[in-house]
């Protein structure tokens, strides 16, 4: 399943049924007003001190949905910021394989508040890693009760087959749950918005190296 998130004009996940397309655009949306003057009622573009709301749908004969966007205008560069407002639900697809329940909706509710905050997103990512690997580990019959994030880790990359530079994309994963937590102002939101997608590609890749790929190679020798 596509992960490529959408932003305006630009081809991408849908937020509504999570395939990869491009959406169509609308730039205006309009409501019934009144006139000041006449009083007749008279079209008048949705907007307020926020900027302008703005449409795109889903082209997907099994979607059609619609997302709305708040466009912001910035008068002195003389640009336009388009942000998804609804639906705030995340545009990230859990590994179809791999994940038990619960570590699925922690990855879920990770990629649903990813965009109103994204630090809380870091932290449920480092939460869920912490989890998957201990379930692992454990499983492999080694003991990981009262140890820390980073020697489970390391646990995890001697033990566990993965690829030396998962090490890297795992640690990331910690350092910057850990910054969250212990130090919430540390960073800025649109720091960790841009590292968030890196995070959830770390996890990707984890999960395909401990359970997908191992299983299909398994499928395969088994016929």
């Amino acid at each position: 399943m596509p992960n490529q998130e959408i932003t305006w004009g630009q081809p991408g996940t849908c937020p509504s049924c999570g395939v990869l397309t491009e959406h169509t655009w609308f730039y205006e949306i309009y409501a019934p007003g009144q006139h000041q003057r006449t009083g007749e009622t008279v079209p008048r573009v949705m907007s307020g001190g926020q900027g302008k709301l703005q449409v795109s749908q889903c082209p997907s004969p099994a979607c059609k949905a619609l997302a709305l966007w708040l466009a912001e205008t910035d008068h002195q560069a003389g640009s336009v910021t388009r942000r998804l407002v609804y639906p705030q639900t995340g545009v990230r697809i859990p590994p179809a394989e791999g994940l038990e329940v619960e570590e699925a909706r922690l990855y879920e509710e990770a990629a649903a508040i990813g965009r109103l905050s994204p630090r809380a997103a870091c932290a449920l990512v480092r939460a869920l890693l912490e989890v998957y690997l201990q379930r692992h580990l454990h499983n492999a019959g080694f003991t990981v009760e009262g140890k820390r994030l980073a020697e489970v880790i390391d646990m995890a990359v001697e033990h566990l087959d993965l690829s030396k530079t998962l090490k890297s994309g795992l640690s990331a994963i910690r350092t910057q749950g850990n910054a969250v937590m212990h130090n919430p102002f540390g960073l800025p939101d649109d720091v960790y918005a841009e590292q968030l997608p890196w995070l959830f590609r770390a996890v990707d890749t984890l999960v395909l190296e401990l359970d997908v790929t191992p299983q299909k190679w398994a499928d395969i020798v088994a016929n």
